[in-house]
This record gives structure tokens, sequence and C-alpha cells, in this order.
């Protein structure tokens, strides 16, 4: 009998669609799937492959090429999969173009012996691929030569459509507060009222150059760059004079003047700041001369490295990213030999400045880059059961050319969050960055900026969403000077237009009443002459009351 698999994995439902896998639950014995090294057995509804004579040998399927180039979108996954013994398994696409093979890993899990899992992912062919493409061949492969079941196998197209509208449902229900502003005396409902939101509570953010803010702090004159920045963001974070290979080029030699004015024309123009990182645990990341030093002189080291640079960064950096990329990388356990030295930096940046939030942070989460998604939870339980002190996830979401997928992003960060009790931030955000899509208009990555924002912005998880550059090589938003392209206009649409409550109106009855999103705003009271006869900020968090009383021929309002 087949295995019943509801194609439900934690909070996602796979909608039926167009299927690129023919058989995939393997009703019609094995064709059209076909054996390489191996022999293929149907038994009980799935397919158990056995005898494989090396790791790449198993079952695979040529997939229509003609119907791959009409889905110019996100593609999804699932499947059920038991092992003979524990393995790590790949999800592999090998494709021939101009006479050429290329091999691409499309997803990678570890698989427990003798136990059914039920697997999903996302994938997007990139876009140059696909054009021109001779024959796409998809086939599994493991660590080992042993044995699997596979079942329920279904690829095709993500859902580009209805997940829309209950992101908008969400983003009303907990980004938006009621407002009601009552108005007392003489002349309540001849007044109009001129409601302007002038900030975002939610934080939106970029990386910046340090260099090129400070300049324009000495200057006391904001270029288009810093003009841009302050304009349409009020998160910053530094690209690299944070980093420690920046800051302490020589040991004892530290260089913070660009740093410095990043801060404080950050303060001036009221842009909140991260920090990035104090260390990376990638071992080519650090100073050239710590990678000399002795167990007890790094360990030395790294804690001036942490002791001097949070102080520095005091009261101004509200976040910092701890230990950068630790997933696969352990550079600092190693070299000071101290299994537990992870716990003692951590501890060491709470001790501090108890009151910063402590970021871990890593990349190929969303996109489960050889099985990056899994890996980072196993991190995090390890990191929380050892008593590791830290506040929040970090995933950088350096996209590549993978398309949203929006309900399984929905799926990665909740899960994290369910699993953690922890926020989550976006903290570094590109798409195409690499330049792997040839997209000179940039009319692609604006389609992605728009549902990766909106996906994001609408999750109760998220906190706070930060890109990583607005002007650079590839997926860039604004041309060399400053004007934006397609896919600027998008993200200035939502943060300008749709995500800000801007609205005229009258009081009825003495009484006006509307929804608007959370932050700062400004009420000017009119005249119907249009003239002012009131003015008055206040910010939007939870459900206001305003109470606006005439005194004289003119309002003062009060919350």
């Amino acid at each position: 009998m087949a295995r019943i698999i509801p194609l439900v994995l934690g909070i996602i439902t796979v909608a039926v669609g167009q299927q690129i896998v023919e058989n995939g639950d393997f009703s019609e014995g094995l064709s059209p799937w076909k054996k390489n090294g191996c022999k293929a057995e149907i038994q009980d509804g799935a397919v158990h492959v056995i005898d494989r004579d090396h790791r790449y040998a198993g079952i695979y399927q040529m997939l229509d090429v003609e119907l791959l180039k009409k889905m110019d979108m996100a593609l999804r996954m699932s499947f059920s999969v038991k092992a003979d013994k524990d393995m790590e398994m790949n999800m592999q696409i090998r494709y021939t173009k101009n006479g050429k093979r290329v091999w691409n890993n499309i997803a990678q899990w570890k698989i427990q012996a003798n136990k059914w899992e039920d697997l999903m992912f996302t994938y997007s062919f990139p876009y140059d691929v696909i054009t021109g493409v001779e024959d796409v061949k998809f086939y599994t492969d493991s660590d080992v030569a042993a044995g699997y079941w596979l079942d329920n196998v279904v690829f095709e197209p993500a859902d580009d459509e209805t997940w829309r509208d209950e992101a908008n449902k969400r983003i009303d229900k907990l980004r938006k507060r009621d407002v009601r502003i009552r108005v007392e005396g003489n002349r309540t409902d001849d007044l109009t009222l001129d409601i302007k939101q002038v900030n975002h509570a939610y934080p939106f953010g970029t990386c910046v150059e340090a260099g090129k803010l400070s300049k324009c702090l000495a200057n006391n004159k904001d270029s288009a760059y810093c003009k841009f920045i302050k304009d349409n963001y009020n998160w910053i974070v530094d690209v690299y004079t944070t980093k420690w290979y920046y800051m302490e080029p020589e040991q004892g030699s530290w260089r913070t003047e660009q740093q410095d004015g990043m801060i404080e024309w950050a303060n001036r123009n009221g842009l909140k700041l991260r920090g990035h990182t104090l260390l990376w645990a990638k071992e080519e990341k650090n100073p050239w001369w710590v990678k000399k030093l002795g167990p007890e002189e790094f360990i030395k080291a790294v804690y001036n490295r942490l002791d001097k640079t949070t102080k520095w960064g005091a009261p101004s950096t509200l976040h910092w990213d701890v230990n950068n990329e630790m997933i696969n990388h352990h550079f600092y356990e190693e070299r000071s030999e101290d299994p537990d030295f992870r716990k003692k930096i951590f501890q060491r940046v709470r001790d501090s400045v108890p009151n910063v939030t402590l970021f871990v942070n890593d990349y190929g989460i969303l996109n489960n880059m050889f099985n990056r998604f899994v890996l980072y939870q196993e991190q995090i339980r390890d990191m929380q059961a050892d008593g590791v002190q830290f506040d929040a996830i970090g995933i950088q979401s350096h996209l590549g050319h993978t398309r949203v997928d929006a309900e399984y992003f929905k799926y990665v960060v909740e899960t994290l969050h369910n699993q953690s009790g922890l926020p989550v931030w976006i903290t570094e955000f590109d798409w195409n960055g690499q330049g792997t899509v040839k997209d000179k208009r940039q009319q692609i990555n604006a389609k992605q900026i728009e549902d990766f924002y909106r996906i994001m912005f609408s999750l109760e998880a998220v906190e706070g969403i930060l890109m990583w550059g607005f002007q650079k090589a590839n997926g860039a938003m604004v041309n060399k000077n400053m004007k934006p392209n397609a896919a600027g206009k998008a993200y200035l649409k939502l943060y300008h237009e749709e995500w800000r409550t801007n609205e005229v109106g009258t009081p009825t009855n003495g009484e006006y009443t509307f929804r608007g999103f959370r932050g700062d705003y400004v009420v000017k009271v009119l005249a119907d002459d249009g003239s002012s006869i009131g003015k008055f900020k206040f910010t939007l968090d939870e459900d206001k009351e305003i109470v606006c009383t005439e005194q004289g021929g003119d309002f003062t309002c009060s919350a």
C-alpha cells in the first residue's frame, strides 16, 4: 500500500499545480524514471533504490525543457525519503547548454536511517541557463552508496498569487494601529485635518560606506548618496569599516575616523545603527597578525577587540553581530584551543554592553544552501542549550538568482522563530548580487524586491529588514546619479506610499478616526480658508486617542 503523506510541511500546504516531475508517487511503476548504476523496486507504492555501486548511482528523470522555459518563477519541491543507513543526500540538476554539461547541487540534507522524512526546498533556475538549454536531468546522490526509499516527489511552480492577500492582511494587523481624534470647541465640523506620517517605527535599513557619510558630515552638506539614505531608510549598518581587519590592521593600531563620522552623521539625522561584525568565524576574514598568535595571546587579542569595539560603539550601536557565519567556520575555537570559546565570546560582549541586542548571523538560510537552514537550526539549539548569551537571529538573505518563494520563506522564518523564541532580522538582503541574471533594466529585480519585502514585513517574527546596498555593480536600485530604476521605484513605492499613512479629512460630529502605520506623525489643523489653526506631533505605537481643544480660535492637541 502506498504511503499517504499530505504535502504539508510545518505550516505550508503545497498547492497543486503544473508538475515538472512525472509519476512522483510511483503509482504507475518506475517510468519515466530511469536507473543509473542501481536497482529500483516498487514496494508499497514507493521506490526502493538498492545495490548502488557508487555515490552518484540512483534513479533520475529527464525534465521537460520547454515546460521549464515557461516557468519564470521560483520552483518548490517536496518529497518523502527514508535511508537504509545515515547519509547526506543531495538533489542535483544537470543541464546541457551549447554541448557543455553543468552540474548544480540544488539542495542537501542529512537523512537518518530507517525513518521517513518529509522534506521541502525552493529552487530557481538561473535565467541564462533556461534560455538555450538542451536538456535537464534531475537526480539524487548521497555521500554513501547505501539504499534509500523515495515517494511523493512534487516539483512545481511556487504559488505566485494566493499568498499576497494573506500577507496584506497580516501587515494591516501587525503594522497598523487605530487613531481617534476628538475635536472640542465651537468650530468642530468645519475643520480639516492634514495628517502626515514622517517616519516609520518599523526598521527599514541599508548597508552604507562610512567614508561617504563621514565626508558629508565634514562638509556639512549631504551628497546625493547621503540624501538618498536619509530620505529612504531609518537604520544603517556599515559594510566593512567596523570589521576587525579594517579597524585594527596592525596590532594596537586602531582606525575609527570614518566610523566616528558615520555615527555622528546618523545621530544628527535620526538614523539608528547596527554593528557588523565584532568577529568573523572565517579565518581569512581576520587581521593577518592575529593568525600568528599563540593561544594565550590570541585570546587576549580577541577580548581586547571585543572590549574596545563595544565601548567605542556605545551607546549609538544598538545591535552587534557577534561572531559572523559560524555554521561551518570555527576559527576562534580552533586557534584558542578552547572548545568553549564561542560561549565565552558572547558572554564577554554581554558583560561589556548588556543593553545591546546580540545576534547570530549567517547566509544561505532562506534558500537552504548546502543544508544551511537545517544546520542553522542545530547551531541555535546547541547554543541555547549551552547557555550562550544572544538575543536575535540574523538571516543575511543574499539570494543570488533564487526567486522569492513567499510561502517557503515564511516557513523558514517562522520555524527559526518558533523553535528559538527569538526575533528574526533580515540583515543583508540583496538579489542577483553576482549578476547571474541578465536584468539590464532591473525589472526582474523589482519584482523580487517587492515580493521579498511584502512577505517579510507581514511576518510577526521579522522585526527589521536591511538591504545590502542600493548602488552596486549587480542588482542596483539607482544609477550613478542616484536616480531610481525599476527596482528602486518598487522599494520606494512601498516605503513612501503603500506602507505610509498620509490623509486629509474632516471631523464628523467632532470626531475623526483612521488606521495608520506605526511611526511618527505631524497633524495640521486647518480652518475652512486653509489657514493653520493648530499643529501637533505624535508617535503611533499602540491604539491612540487624541483630544484637540479650541482655545482662542486655535486648537491645542494632546494624546
